[in-house]
């Protein structure tokens, strides 16, 4: 008869005897495999975490992902981009490590948050396209050589990724010159606004090219021009226009023919009738080739310039004559029919009915400003009739008049060229001199003309551009009294209608 021999200790004597079997590392390599591939599959659900699981948002953020590696990994980047060309040299068969290029290309940077290795590769994987190719490399090399010094902890795999076509991009990308890009830039402006991030814009550009099967590497580049109020080494964010570098001349020139700058597209007219068509329709998107970009951006800096110089000289005259306790009040301009610019039903917009105003006082309101501005210009029977609409935001320090016809623009810009007027308030509707021991600034109005009013009107919609082209016609021929004098002849009648009240009480 066997004696009882208990499990537990049955287990235990069986268990010591093995110790030196080979069975006892392949316990510990399984657990090992088991922890890694549980934390492989979490970053590969990583995907899942923005779009609250819903399939939809899935797919949008993996063609994001495919689309900005794409774009990081352009014939123009490869160009651009010294040591990512050396990577590709130096590499085996074209193949650079995946957290090198996470790290050192911008245009990855706007993907928020940064997606993982895993799921960069999964991405990848899933779209199946003749562009990219990854691996994984099964011995990977020392952390220090591929994350640097400050990598962190718990990311795995030593993935690796390339162009297919490595070989001929390096071929050809050495023949280029900065010339033949420039020839392949064009400027967009009125982006949709549902089409305002890098791989959003790639996708809405390639979507209005007209050439069927073509590949998703037309696009090479896209630059965010920076905002002038943004602070030194912040992100650009797309306000509504881009560069765009493209990978042929023709997609260039086919696009700014088929979307002209100077005429407004309101049909789909030899263009395919996709949903990004008609958006770019309803938005008045519109393209102009680079060189054409280059000569209106020196144009802008040139009139900048200009009009710099002379609010510097406007400021002297005005702390000049601040000086002076006796100012002699001008003569009352007049001005002739043929002088001022005429609009007629067939004009797009009123002509000379547009002024811009700096130094207005940051807290005032659009209601203020009618008031400040209508008294430059008085009629007995409309009061405040030649300020028609105040583009103001608040916050800021200029804002946009729309006066009723070109004649109120003179009047009101020789009213405060003569007056020098500053708002001491918010709330201040009739204004004070500037004095020289005061932060006031002076306001100055400049009337908009060329193709900055031509731009200006365009973004207003098109029933109130035509009520505006109305109300010029029929105010053309009033003749409307300045305030500089109509403030003194006002104040003379109420004066006489007082006096002949008295003579009347005395009879």
């Amino acid at each position: 008869m066997l004696p009882f021999i208990p499990r537990k200790v049955a287990r235990a004597s069986k268990s010591m005897s093995g110790a030196g079997s080979p069975s006892q590392p392949r316990r510990v390599d399984d657990r090992a495999l088991t922890s890694v591939r549980h934390a492989a599959s979490a970053e590969e659900q990583a995907i899942d975490v923005k779009g609250k699981g819903k399939a939809t948002d899935i797919v949008a953020l993996a063609e994001d992902i495919h689309t900005i590696i794409s774009l990081a990994l352009s014939d123009h980047a490869i160009w651009a981009d010294s040591h990512l060309r050396s990577r590709i040299v130096n590499g085996s068969d074209g193949y650079i490590p995946l957290q090198f290029l996470l790290s050192h290309s911008a245009v990855l940077s706007t993907l928020d948050p940064s997606p993982t290795e895993a799921a960069i590769v999964k991405v990848i994987r899933a779209q199946n396209s003749d562009l990219l190719d990854v691996r994984v490399l099964v011995s990977a090399p020392s952390r220090a050589a591929w994350y640097g010094k400050e990598s962190g902890r718990g990311q795995l795999g030593g993935y690796e990724v390339r162009r297919q076509d490595w070989a001929e991009v390096l071929q050809c990308t050495q023949q280029l010159t900065e010339d033949d890009w420039a020839a392949r830039s064009i400027y967009i402006e009125n982006i949709p606004s549902q089409y305002r991030t890098t791989a959003a814009i790639a996708r809405f550009i390639h979507s209005l090219v007209s050439s069927p099967n073509v590949s998703m590497q037309i696009v090479q580049n896209i630059w965010l021009p920076p905002h002038a109020q943004d602070k030194p080494g912040e992100r650009p964010k797309c306000k509504g226009f881009a560069l765009i570098i493209l990978s042929s001349t023709e997609h260039a020139d086919g696009l700014a023919r088929h979307w002209p700058w100077n005429i407004r597209r309101t049909d789909l007219h030899n263009v395919a009738a996709t949903h990004e068509a008609q958006e770019a329709v309803k938005f008045g998107f519109r393209i102009i080739p680079r060189g054409h970009w280059d000569k209106l951006k020196e144009e802008y800096l040139a009139y900048r310039e200009t009009l710099l110089d002379a609010l510097a000289c406007a400021e002297q005259v005005a702390e000049q004559t601040t000086q002076v306790h006796v100012v002699e009040e001008p003569a009352e301009p007049r001005f002739a029919a043929s002088d001022l610019p005429t609009t007629d039903l067939s004009s797009p917009y009123p002509q000379g009915c547009l002024v811009f105003v700096r130094n207005i006082h940051t807290e005032t309101n659009k209601t203020t400003l009618r008031a400040l501005f209508s008294q430059a210009v008085t009629e007995s029977d409309v009061p405040d009739a030649g300020v028609d609409y105040v583009d103001f935001s608040k916050g800021m320090d200029t804002c946009y008049l729309r006066l009723a016809s070109a004649r109120y623009t003179r009047l009101l810009t020789a009213f405060f060229t003569a007056h020098p007027t500053a708002q001491s308030s918010g709330l201040d509707t009739t204004g004070v001199a500037p004095s020289a021991g005061t932060n006031l600034k002076p306001i100055t109005l400049e009337v908009v003309e060329g193709m900055r009013e031509e731009l200006y009107w365009n973004k207003v919609p098109e029933k109130v551009r035509r009520q505006a082209v109305e109300k010029a016609m029929t105010t053309a021929d009033i003749q409307p009294q300045q305030a500089g004098h109509g403030r003194t002849a006002a104040s003379d009648s109420a004066e006489g209608k007082r006096k002949r009240k008295r003579r009347r009480r005395g009879e």
